[in-house]
């Protein structure tokens, strides 16, 4: 077998670490989210931190090695937040504050009793590691891919499996027969350890940055930049599943669309940014009287659709006066005009084969009927559902 030279290894791993992380940021670009920021900033941290332990020697090993430890909590912590900005708050952040502030203090009051630093050190290494696994692996969460999650708590785990090796063989004489140094990077296998786990690190934050890319490019694609609501495709793919949640449940379901009256007037009268400004008025009003249950979207010009689940043809008619009047008074104040809309309802009749369809026709319909009786009011050609 080829002996590892220690030496040659770290300067081996310190590039390779160093490389790694600046090498992402010139991957991933300037536009990226909160979340990837603050992973790419954890992985320059560590980066630093491995070069600082490595030139902790002579006079300037006492300091040198508190500033590793500083920016090893610091990276933790920027770790956990960035899986609380991919997956949603995420637990440990008081655990996680605890032992960033302890690790470089116990070590710095504890510098002399080789012994009790070395315990203190690995013992909170270890608690930052399994808080990372915690958080990576529990709570709720976004729709991200679980590959990179379990890749990225098997590398926290890692790390927290050797520094407990270590731990053990600073505190248990018996320990001893591990061959193990008090560091946890002390020994070849710690370091080839360490430089594995850090490269599967940056490929985990790869991965999750990537799945991040695709859920915003996704969002994109389905959302309408001007009123924020979902678009045309947007509302189609949102309306499937609440459809099929209504036909297993027996809900009654109604579809409304809507058309914003004299837009064409609006845009001749005043520009087509005044235009746009009650455009996006109206979105702004339906998010803010519609239900949560509810489905808007932005069919594409002045027109807009509403799904509404567990609504009968009185509730959804309450619902369509609510918007009108929140709509009229936030225009006079906003836009200094008044504004209204001609709407027409249909039921979603399940026994049909395609009811979202056949609803969203007789919906269409009855608004061009409203539109043609005089607008500014809702038409229905059904009585009540039940």
């Amino acid at each position: 077998m080829i002996p590892l030279d220690i030496n040659a290894l770290s300067v081996t791993t310190a590039v390779t670490v160093c490389a790694v992380a600046l090498g992402l940021p010139l991957v991933m670009g300037t536009r990226v989210s909160v979340g990837t920021r603050r992973a790419q900033v954890s992985l320059v941290l560590l980066s630093g931190a491995w070069v600082c332990a490595m030139a902790a020697t002579g006079m300037s090993q006492h300091w040198l090695a508190v500033a590793a430890l500083a920016m090893v909590s610091l990276a933790s912590h920027q770790m956990l937040q960035a899986l609380s900005g991919w997956l949603g708050p995420r637990p440990g952040q008081w655990p996680m504050v605890a032992a960033g502030v302890a690790l470089p203090l116990g070590y710095l009051f504890n510098f002399d009793d080789v012994v009790v630093r070395n315990a203190w050190t690995l013992a909170w290494a270890v608690v930052q590691c399994f808080v990372l696994v915690c958080a990576a692996l529990l709570g709720q969460h976004r729709e991200q891919t679980l590959r990179w999650r379990v890749l990225l708590a098997m590398c926290f785990t890692a790390y927290a499996l050797l520094a407990l090796m270590h731990l053990a063989a600073t505190v248990l004489p018996a320990a001893s027969v591990l061959s193990l140094q008090p560091g946890p990077f002390a020994s070849r296998w710690g370091q080839l350890v360490a430089q594995t786990v850090f490269v599967l690190m940056a490929m985990a934050v790869l991965v999750a940055w990537r799945r991040e890319a695709e859920a915003a490019l996704e969002a994109l694609a389905n959302s309408d930049s001007l009123t924020g609501l979902p678009n045309r495709r947007g509302w189609l793919h949102g309306a499937r599943p609440l459809l099929a949640q209504a036909r297993r449940n027996g809900w009654p379901t109604m579809v409304m669309m809507i058309d914003l009256d004299f837009f064409k007037k609006i845009n001749d009268e005043h520009g087509h940014q005044m235009g746009d400004r009650a455009l996006a008025l109206l979105g702004r009003c339906m998010r803010a009287c519609l239900r949560e249950s509810d489905l808007a979207g932005r069919f594409g010009g002045e027109e807009f659709v509403v799904l509404m689940p567990q609504t009968n043809q009185r509730v959804a008619e309450l619902m369509d006066a609510r918007l009108r009047a929140y709509l009229r008074e936030h225009s006079r104040e906003q836009l200094g005009l008044d504004l209204n809309f001609s709407s027409g309802l249909a039921p979603c009749d399940f026994r049909s084969e395609e009811p979202l369809r056949q609803a969203l026709l007789a919906a269409d319909k009855a608004m061009y009927q409203a539109k043609a009786d005089g607008r500014g009011h809702m038409h229905s050609d059904f009585n009540d559902l039940r």
